[in-house]
């Protein structure tokens, strides 16, 4: 009789052979589904249309066969609800009794030994839950005593607010506790079963005047990981009081359990400014696995020798034993199998199979027979259990077995069992290479955590390969089938699987289908998932609906293992915005509060900008890594503000940026519009969570903005193919400056740098507070362009030929291209591209396939494309050509052609860039043939109410990308060009026609090398190719 491991075994394999078809044409399967799968639940259901369909694909030839499986499989069955009915009346009571003898739940704190200061935010974790029948406490109340006369009216604030949320933990804001107090606090609280309990601890207060420690570290490493201790000092008498204090800040390792452990030999002493962030770093593999250690860390302030001390503790849990196998569940019985088994202590630098103490000991299992494994002659394989490298000879197990081979290693104290399950099939399926961080097989991946896999196709099948897929497979079922759009892959399981009720293991098969074989290559990688915070609803209290009035937001959580959280609130001005968020197809929140540990949020936000409900998000995140997110919708009604009069340079930075949509929602152009230049220009500050929520208003500017009318306003006569100047205007007022665009630049983009190192130094682990951060500087850098477009709007302003001027565009656009370079990076391949329209600018950023490039220009493929990672597209529209600034480029010009009438028009300027990509190498597109071009501009057609000043006609060169010695522009020249007729009679739409221009050359690096300007010739194929990759997503 099959047991319930073979069934599980059996469902994997359909999914592995994609034999799920025809269904309909076995009507006992839908009757044994229906009726039994009500009983048995899904499993039975699974197996059920799994086995059936398996053998009747197998056993196509016969009728009375068929039946015969069908009979088998029935019994079956029966005997696995035997098995279900016989489990319940065992194990199940029919009455819920008490326990005889019951224990109280009991709650320890992390207490501090040192005195607090009052006007800092302080914490006290729980250090863990003892006899709580794994379900949350109820009735959970605080008190609090105090030896001082300075009670404060927010410390019973906090007392009543802390009862209401029924938290465990204490929160405290800055400015609660009283100075130089002792308060003993006690909590009461009863389980599940109304049995009640207390705890009580003390803590003290000080003055303010002892220096305030900042410490950032993790409560819990791993051996592999690089230990990072974030420390700062800094005396705070108020809560906006300045120091200019230096400090001297000592950290040492006092004590460890167990004795015998290594020593992490920490012991340094490092001078600082006040909170200035250092560092103290204890390198991978340095200390010992299974134990705690303490560090105590001194903090003196140099000025007034007044010091302070404080203790942190580190646990440093067994990483484990791992094991992998070579095969990936699927082998064919016409080859031999080479199973490798390798084996590692994670707490070690041992290679795979090389560390002495680690012993292994190897069984296999024949699951079709619930047996020891045997081959076809029913004779027993020969297995050497203390191996790590079992044979079996081709053509010597029959088709359709399935094995599990296991492996149980051990280590001292250590012992952990591995199994592999493999099925033999008469066909072959190849498999497939992967590349990905070894870090998820060594530990739970979070459901926030992005997941980067890499198809390795080898280069002789990538112009054979027609699919990827990945299934996503938990508790027995596909849950999503991903289909990516290159090699490489990465993705969230949140945004697949949004609850973890059912157990915390997931299955990701991967494919790869290829047109000269019918059967996909392979692969299959089990992930373990670090579960998510419970949490409760979001507590909201505000006195009124209106827009820019105080709102207090909280939230409470369970206890865990991967306590103590982190909490984020972000906001969504759209519902929309707030529902794609959690589909994972954007992010277009404003995070008001980066992570830190408080759960109140005091905040003021704006009415929607599109009349919809307001999404409030407070993401908890806990050690481990893995994010609850807690949301809820509400109505915000506009504020009552004068457009006109309301001042808001004093306002806090989160409270300008609500007022700065509010501006926008009510049509108050004026105030927007400073508010928006307020925080363009803003300084760098000091406190890093403020420049990151200054990093989002890039995203805000103000939608009213036009593109900047020419000083020269035209038309275009399409009877006689000439352009018409028709107004002349006034020279606007210049105002240009290019401040904070460097040291912004230099802070983002160190900020990325910082980051990205931090996120290389763990590649085994995953920080999501650092990746979040890593891509919010790289949203600051992004954002830069918005800045970028403020400034050239400033140099149009001149309207004049001015040297200075035009270099200080070069420098400017030099400065994009700086910033190009630290974000292209986060482009995905064959994905959304980066879009940026400012008030003169439009900026493109994209990458795609070679594949793809072909098909969009129709280029026949060739054999060498597939050399190329992909294409990247850079593109920069101004709307005004920076050449009218130089004084030499009409000269230029003239003394090319010969012609003394030739002018710059000053509409229009397009820099465009094209770069192959190999090996993260990219290299500019030399070879760029007359397939491309590009829609350069909109112009009005002359009616016969024009006033026509001047008559020019139009040329149109192109040249190479550098602005210091090319003329990438729309030219005029006062003689006839037929070109230009042509092309505007094929393209009009009403009173305006669209002029597209080719804008790259064959052999460029020709042009580059001998300053050429060639002459190109328009086609309306070519145009329409090129238009449709700038327009593509």
């Amino acid at each position: 009789m099959i047991s319930v491991e073979q069934l599980f075994i059996l469902i994997s394999f359909q999914i592995q052979n994609h034999l799920i078809h025809n269904l309909n044409q076995i009507n006992v399967c839908n009757y044994l589904n229906q009726n039994l799968s009500q009983i048995l639940g899904q499993i039975v259901n699974a197996f059920l249309i799994q086995m059936i369909i398996i053998n009747y694909l197998q056993l196509q030839e016969k009728t009375q066969k068929q039946m015969q499986v069908m009979n088998y499989y029935f019994q079956v069955i029966l005997y696995l609800m035997l098995i279900v009915i016989t489990n319940l009346n065992k194990f199940i009571f029919p009455t819920l009794q008490l326990p005889l003898n019951p224990l109280a739940p009991q709650i320890e704190y992390i207490v501090p030994l040192h005195k607090l200061n009052p006007y800092t935010e302080n914490s006290i974790y729980l250090k863990s839950i003892k006899k709580y029948g794994f379900r949350k406490l109820n009735n959970i109340k605080w008190t609090v005593q105090a030896e001082t006369s300075q009670i404060t009216e927010s410390l019973r604030d906090f007392i009543t607010q802390i009862n209401l949320l029924q938290e465990y933990n204490l929160l405290i804001p800055k400015l609660t506790l009283p100075g130089d107090g002792i308060l003993k606090f006690k909590i009461q609280y009863e389980n599940f079963i109304n049995i009640h309990s207390q705890s009580e601890f003390t803590i003290q207060t000080h003055s303010g005047s002892l220096p305030y420690i900042d410490i950032i570290v993790k409560p819990q490493y791993f051996v592999y990981e690089t230990i990072t201790i974030g420390l700062s000092a800094n005396t705070l008498y108020q809560s906006n009081q300045s120091d200019s204090s230096k400090y001297l800040i000592e950290i040492s390792e006092i004590d460890r359990y167990p004795k015998k452990s290594s020593s992490s030999q920490l012991n340094k002493s490092m001078q600082s400014n006040p909170f200035e962030k250092i560092q103290a770093s204890i390198l991978k593999y340095t200390l010992s696995p299974n134990t705690s250690y303490t560090f105590q860390v001194n903090a003196t302030n140099l000025n007034t020798n007044k010091a302070q001390q404080q203790n942190l503790s580190i646990q440093i849990p067994y990483a484990g034993l791992i094991c992998k196998f070579n095969n990936k569940e699927i082998q064919s019985i016409r080859k031999d199998l080479n199973l490798q088994i390798q084996c590692r202590d994670l707490d070690t630098i041992y290679d795979w199979n090389t560390d002495p103490d680690l012993y292994v000991q190897v069984a296999c299992k024949d699951l079709t027979l619930n047996s020891t494994c045997i081959n076809q002659l029913k004779q027993l394989i020969n297995v050497n259990v203390t191996d790590t490298f079992q044979f079996i000879k081709k053509n010597s197990i029959s088709s359709l077995t399935v094995q599990e081979w296991s492996v149980i290693v051990t280590k001292f104290d250590q012992i952990q069992k591995f199994t592999q399950i493999i099925v033999f099939l008469e066909d072959d399926f190849p498999v497939l290479d992967l590349d990905f961080n070894q870090g998820y097989l060594m530990r739970q991946v979070n459901n926030y955590e992005q997941l980067n896999f890499t198809f390795l196709i080898p280069f002789n099948q990538k112009s054979q390969l027609l699919d990827l897929s990945i299934a996503l497979i938990y508790n027995y079922q596909i849950i999503a089938i991903l289909q990516p759009k290159y090699f490489s892959h990465q993705f969230k399981l949140f945004n697949s699987l949004e609850e973890l009720k059912l157990g915390n293991n997931i299955n990701l098969k991967f494919t790869a289908q290829y047109t000269n074989n019918m059967m996909p290559s392979l692969n299959t990688i089990k992930l373990t998932i670090n579960q998510p915070p419970i949490c409760s609803k979001l507590t909201i209290t505000r006195s009124n609906d209106q827009a820019l009035s105080n709102m207090m937001v909280t939230t409470s959580c369970q206890y865990s293992d991967d306590s103590p959280y982190k909490y984020e609130l972000r906001v969504f001005l759209r519902e929309q915005d707030l529902t794609d968020f959690l589909k994972g197809s954007s992010d277009n929140s404003l995070i008001l509060y980066p992570y830190q540990s408080q759960t109140q949020f005091q905040i003021q936000i704006s009415s929607s900008v599109d009349s919809s409900k307001i999404g409030l998000l407070l993401q908890v995140l806990d050690q481990g890594g893995s994010i609850t997110p807690i949301y809820e919708l509400i109505t915000s009604t506009p504020a009552k503000i004068n457009c006109s009069q309301i001042q808001f340079t004093n306002l806090k930075l989160q409270n300008k940026i609500s007022l700065l949509f509010e501006a926008m929602n009510q049509k108050c152009n004026e105030l927007h519009n400073q508010i928006y230049l307020d925080l363009l220009y803003q300084q760098i500050l000091p406190d890093q969570n403020d420049n990151i929520f200054l990093i989002q208003f890039g995203q805000t500017k103000p939608k009213n903005r036009l593109l900047f009318e020419s000083n020269q306003k035209g038309c275009y006569d399409k009877n006689s193919s000439r352009f018409f100047i028709t107004q002349n205007q006034d020279d606007p007022n210049s105002n240009s400056t290019t401040r904070q665009k460097n040291s912004s630049f230099k802070y983002f983009s160190g900020m990325k740098k910082q980051s990205e190192e931090g996120l290389n130094q763990n590649n085994y682990v995953w920080n999501q507070e650092l990746f979040q951060q890593l891509q919010n500087f790289q949203g600051g850098l992004t954002n830069l362009i918005y800045f970028v477009d403020e400034l050239y709007s400033n140099f149009l302003s001149a309207n004049t030929t001015n040297t200075t001027i035009y270099s200080s565009i070069v420098e400017l656009l030099k400065y994009k291209s700086s910033i190009t370079d630290e974000i292209q990076n986060n482009i995905v391949v064959n994905d959304q591209p980066l879009y940026i329209e400012g008030k003169d600018m439009i900026f493109q950023l994209k990458k795609r396939t070679k594949k793809m490039f072909n098909q969009q220009f129709n280029i026949e493929p060739a054999f060498e494309d597939y050399i190329i990672d992909f294409i990247q597209y850079e593109s920069t529209h101004l709307s005004i050509n920076p050449l009218i600034f130089s004084p030499d480029q009409d000269k230029m010009l003239q003394q090319h052609f010969k012609d003394k009438n030739m002018q710059i028009l000053s509409d229009n300027y397009y820099l465009i860039k094209l770069f192959n990509v190999i090996k993260n190498r990219y290299i500019t597109y030399e070879n760029i043939s007359s397939y491309f071009g590009t829609k350069f501009g909109t112009y009005e057609i002359c009616s016969n109410q024009s006033q026509k000043i001047k008559e020019y006609e139009i040329l149109c060169i192109s040249s190479k990308q550098s602005l210091e010695d090319s003329i990438n522009v729309i030219q005029i020249k006062q003689k006839t060009m037929k070109l230009l007729n042509q092309l505007v009679n094929a393209r009009v739409w009403g009173k305006y026609f669209q002029f597209l221009l080719q804008i790259l050359v064959l052999q460029m690096y020709l042009i580059i090398a001998q300053k050429k300007l060639v002459l190109i010739s328009l086609h309306s194929k070519m145009i329409s190719l090129f238009q449709l990759f700038v327009q593509a997503p």
